[in-house]
């Protein structure tokens, strides 16, 4: 399977280099940070897939196409988190089934491949969800990337890619998710270790505001009474 098609790549010269360096930019924020923003990440794709369809087919069921996209919009960005697992879940159990039926035919038992994968990525959620944003970033730093890339350097993306075998195409792919693994464990650690160094030093000043003696409070009858003993 050729995942970085020399096709797709020649249509992509057509779009803007703002959108491109757009499209860069996700990638590379997906890629790096996947796990600890996938949040994020699952409800605004729900949020904008469910506003496009809207507005797409809101007219065959009877409302305004505007009006169907923003409340299918705010549905999906609500139960959007919800739902994460279940695509995840999803996702995984037809990639097993697809995996199966490539490498080993003869097994391929159409449920119980999509439901091994299914509870793979229950069972190791954070492992698969990582896996799943680190490939998705490297895809759009992928496409994205070399075609942005044909603007600064003199080069040739499209040929760069076909003149080159599926194999060692697909295995570049492959080490630039390994590494996108990495990067979200490493994005991570550097995000717990911030939020500890922040809560600590919060609590340190907490401490030291607490220490500090209170101001003596102004009291009428404390001055009178040092005018009655200066007098």
């Amino acid at each position: 399977m050729q995942i970085i098609a020399p096709d797709l790549l020649v249509e992509m010269r057509d779009l803007p280099l703002a959108a491109l360096a757009s499209v860069t930019a996700i990638g590379l924020a997906i890629w790096s940070t996947g796990w600890w923003t996938h949040r994020f990440w699952i409800a605004l794709a729900a949020t904008l897939g469910a506003g496009i369809e809207g507005l797409r087919s809101g007219a065959e069921f009877g409302l305004h196409p505007m009006a169907a996209g923003l409340l299918a919009a705010i549905a999906a960005g609500c139960i959007g988190l919800a739902l994460g697992r279940v695509v995840v879940f999803v996702i995984y159990g037809i990639a097993v089934w697809y995996l199966v039926h490539k490498v080993g035919p003869q097994f391929e038992v159409p449920l119980a491949c999509f439901l091994v994968g299914g509870l793979l990525s229950v069972l190791f959620y954070r492992l698969c969800v990582m896996l799943l944003m680190s490939a998705l970033g490297a895809l759009l730093l992928a496409y994205s990337g070399l075609v942005l890339a044909e603007n600064f350097v003199r080069f040739d993306a499209v040929q760069l890619v076909s003149d080159n075998p599926v194999s060692t195409v697909n295995s570049v792919f492959g080490f630039l998710i390994v590494i996108g693994l990495a990067a979200q464990h490493f994005a991570g650690k550097a995000k717990d270790w911030y939020l500890a160094r922040r809560q600590a030093w919060l609590e340190f000043l907490k401490k030291q505001q607490s220490n500090k003696s209170a101001p003596p409070k102004f009291s009428i009858l404390k001055l009178f009474q040092r005018q009655a003993k200066a007098a």
